[in-house]
């Protein structure tokens, strides 16, 4: 009446975090309500804004907290929290928390909810719904910003310290919003252009090699055609593509018309 299977393999590939935040000082009280459920130890995952949060993802993080307290020396599990971060509202999920585990999923503040009862301690944040005073760069981690939010991230990102990794948050905003940074490059008046953007995100530099490959691979010209359909002018799909401007702005009037 049993069927046995031996050494049952769990995952294919390494199993791996999206990110861990650990206090430097245990017990330091962090001012800010996303992080009011925080203790030393914080494991975050992250949806993709295409994507909700699901049973399996709960399953499948509460695993990665006990696997950290089985791997990491003096991990204590009452000292972890786990959130968990997606754009869309989780109903599922709400209900599953309730009625299997008897979990209170409540509300805190705008977009935070605190799943009390949990261990580790536990929140699960609908990014679209945060006070974007307070979470600026992360209720922003969307395909629908606007062009007054991206103009406001441009602009404090130039403050922030190089070592931080600004450039992979802009980039992925870039990728996911082309046409709005257009819009906001637009309405500059000169002190900002699209090539400071690319810079500063790295896409020049992918752009370049992008061009490079594909010059090689595909043709110079493929690479204009999809810069151009992802929002660039006529002399920046030139310069990353590296096919003339003429052949360029020939193509530039047959893609847009």
């Amino acid at each position: 009446m049993l069927h046995f299977e031996a050494e049952y393999p769990l995952n294919r590939e390494p199993l791996k975090i999206d990110v861990v935040i650990i206090k430097k000082e245990k017990g330091a009280v962090l001012d800010k309500k996303i992080a009011v459920v925080f203790r030393d130890v914080n494991i975050l995952e992250f949806k993709s804004p295409d994507d909700s949060l699901g049973i399996t993802d709960f399953h499948k993080v509460a695993a990665y907290a006990h696997l950290y307290c089985a791997t990491v020396k003096d991990a204590g599990i009452q000292n972890m929290s786990i959130s968990f971060i997606g754009r869309k509202r989780p109903e599922k999920l709400f209900r599953y928390l309730r009625e299997i585990y008897r979990y209170t999923v409540e509300e805190k503040w705008p977009g935070i909810y605190e799943v009390s009862g949990a261990i580790p301690s536990m929140q699960i944040i609908e990014s679209k719904r945060l006070v974007e005073e307070e979470n600026m760069w992360l209720k922003n981690m969307s395909r629908e910003v606007s062009t007054a939010s991206l103009r406001k991230i441009l602009e404090e990102s130039s403050g922030i310290r190089t070592q931080t990794p600004i450039g992979a948050y802009l980039g992925v905003l870039l990728q996911a919003n082309p046409v709005p940074m257009m819009e906001v490059i637009k309405m500059e008046d000169g002190t900002l252009t699209i090539e400071d953007v690319l810079e500063k995100t790295g896409w020049a530099a992918k752009f370049e090699a992008r061009g490079e490959a594909r010059g090689e691979i595909m043709g110079k010209r493929e690479a204009a055609k999809n810069l151009i359909e992802n929002g660039f002018a006529p002399e920046q799909a030139a310069k990353f593509s590296g096919l003339d401007i003429e052949a360029v702005q020939e193509l530039y009037r047959r893609i847009k018309g």
